[in-house]
């Protein structure tokens, strides 16, 4: 329905993000109507079919969708009529898609834990909990990317230890006990544990010795002078494919789990809090509106009263 059309789109200039545009073309073609024959009802069934776990991915998809759109009707000489939403963001969310990668506070300790191994005396891999634990302060992937190791401060106040962490336009602030030796054993990790498959044996290769804070395994392939991790998010999947479950009984599905996802559920939780405010989270994370925390608020507050009532009933 549409061949004639992405090629060239691709090469045009317009599609800011490749990927996400070929992955958009397949799902147009599967919903089996020509988008000029659209009505605002079908892009409201085109977008709930998505199911979508948050606003952002909701809002990526209507500007991809209304991109190509009106570049077919350029194409075709037809005037472009901008389709719109009916309801708000949070109607076509998939709630329990959003529930099955959202962490509760509990699921995040005991998860970062996991993701570290203990050989005798010594541990691994705090580089793959760092990044959970970066991921849980609102640290953005590309900001992890480029966090250098000068970059994270370890000091005293008040007798409170504390891990300063600087970031381009904010500081972060740590103070949680294990967070920050899983932080300062990171710093000081020289090797990489993977463990024995049917084929090969246990190994530990060398982290690459960069000054970047999250380095990458040295293979003794590839460019050397390449310094920075090439995605975060992908180290942490692959990490995270080595852990069955969090804990008996939990929904979260791992394979599932990204670093928007961690970020996400540092939020709910924090909105599940009766003395937190949507302000509040503006003001931490520094990178999001009120209005955009507002679907965030109400999932909580959902969240957290079923909670109670499954405790009332328990």
């Amino acid at each position: 329905m549409y061949e004639r059309y992405t090629d060239i789109f691709l090469n045009s200039g317009r599609a800011t993000e490749k990927k996400g545009y070929s992955t958009l073309f397949n799902k147009l073609e599967n919903y089996n109507k020509f988008i000029l024959n659209w009505t605002n009802q079908d892009l409201d069934n085109f977008i709930k079919l998505q199911n979508s776990k948050s606003e952002n991915a909701i809002n990526k998809c209507l500007q991809f969708t209304r991109c190509f759109h009106k570049y077919i009707s350029e194409q075709e000489c037809i005037e472009y009529k901008k389709l719109k939403l009916q309801y708000d963001a949070i109607h076509y969310i998939n709630e329990d898609k959003l529930r099955d990668v959202t962490l509760s506070y509990m699921d995040y300790s005991i998860l970062k834990r996991l993701l570290i191994e203990e050989i005798g005396d010594k541990t691994y891999n705090n580089r793959d909990a760092s990044i959970l634990i970066l991921a849980w302060h609102g640290v953005s992937p590309e900001e992890i990317k480029d966090l250098l190791k000068i970059d994270i401060v370890f000091y005293e106040l008040l007798k409170v230890k504390k891990c300063q962490i600087k970031l381009k336009n904010r500081y972060i602030i740590i103070e949680d006990k294990d967070e920050i030796i899983i932080i300062k054993n990171a710093l000081n990790e020289y090797n990489y544990f993977i463990p024995s498959t049917d084929k090969r044996k246990e190994r530990f290769p060398e982290l690459k010795d960069t000054p970047y804070f999250i380095r990458a395994v040295d293979t003794k392939k590839g460019n050397k002078n390449i310094e920075k991790v090439a995605n975060p998010s992908q180290i942490l999947k692959r990490a995270l494919e080595k852990v069955d479950i969090i804990s008996p009984g939990s929904r979260i599905q791992l394979s599932d789990l990204s670093l928007e996802d961690i970020t996400r559920s540092r939020k709910i939780d924090l909105l599940r809090k009766n003395n937190v405010t949507t302000k509040d989270i503006v003001n931490m994370f520094g990178k999001i509106n009120e209005c955009d925390s507002y679907w965030l608020s109400r999932i909580a507050v959902t969240m957290e009263r079923e909670q109670r009532e499954r405790q009332r009933g328990s």
